[in-house]
């Protein structure tokens, strides 16, 4: 098996601790680069629909109303649940899973809460047991994302779609431990075992606006123009970027390169191989 794509493993011992093992062999770091140029794209562009619930990605809804009716699907980091009615009414079993079972945040209480109270490292779920895993603003709060990652992947049925993101250039934030590039998730995802689809930075929101929003409050909250401003002038640089080299024939570059060196967050979506 290519050692990049062998599926680490989690080994627990008789304190029921887990040690995380994955193969890493020479030339990972060049085949990383090269999947970033397979997976670095946008699945199908789409109108988002209407009544989405809060961070729940247009793209990402996508797939979730694709899936085969009556399959499960486990949210990690669900806060208040409130994704469960969205997705009950695709027609699908829902399980919504966070750490404490009250949101901190009060917005969010209004919800029925998580169905299940687990830490993502260790989930209580047996083996090939869930049809779709869904986490959103999760990962940059996970103190062992490879081993988080070898969870889903283990709770997974082959075949098994594994949607989330990650904060990249967001500020430190909520006891937040890693953030990630779109290299990193790809590396935290190849060593969970996982098959990469697509890896793209979420749209409308750059480090301009993500570090203005999330670090001024009050009335210092009158910088956000700047900050719209200087992510309007970096769009601007970048189509002026894409149509030079169209213009002089100077090769295709992508143009998510230059969205994702300013990316607030990643997005991802994945899968378990059908056969592992």
């Amino acid at each position: 098996m290519n050692a990049a794509r062998q599926v680490g493993s989690a080994r627990a011992s008789k304190r029921g601790d887990y040690g995380v093992a994955f193969s890493y062999g020479p030339g990972r770091t060049f085949n990383m680069e090269r999947e970033l140029q397979r997976t670095l794209c946008e699945p199908a562009s789409l109108e988002p629909p209407s009544g989405l619930p809060y961070h729940l990605d247009a793209r990402h809804a996508k797939v979730l109303s694709e899936v085969k009716k009556g399959a499960s699907v486990l949210e990690i980091g669900c806060g208040g649940g409130q994704m469960g009615r969205w997705v009950t009414e695709l027609g699908l079993w829902y399980c919504g899973s966070d750490v404490i079972a009250v949101p901190i945040d009060e917005e969010l209480q209004v919800y029925d809460g998580p169905n299940l109270v687990s830490d993502a490292h260790f989930l209580p779920l047996g083996n090939c047991s869930v049809d779709l895993v869904y986490s959103s603003a999760v990962t940059e709060h996970l103190a062992c994302p490879v081993l988080a990652f070898q969870n889903v992947f283990r709770v997974l049925k082959p075949g098994g779609y594994f949607l989330g993101n990650c904060s990249f250039l967001e500020i430190w934030h909520a006891n937040s431990y890693f953030h990630m590039t779109p290299l990193g998730i790809i590396e935290v995802l190849t060593c969970a075992g996982f098959e990469i689809d697509y890896v793209w930075p979420e749209r409308g929101y750059s480090v301009f606006e993500a570090a203005v929003r999330m670090a001024f409050r009050g009335p210092f909250k009158c910088v956000f123009p700047i900050a719209a401003l200087l992510s309007a002038l970096y769009r601007l640089q970048t189509r002026m970027r894409v149509l030079k080299h169209r213009l002089t024939n100077s090769g295709a570059e992508n143009p998510l390169m230059d969205s994702a060196k300013v990316a607030g967050a990643v997005a991802f979506i994945a899968r378990k191989p059908s056969t592992t």
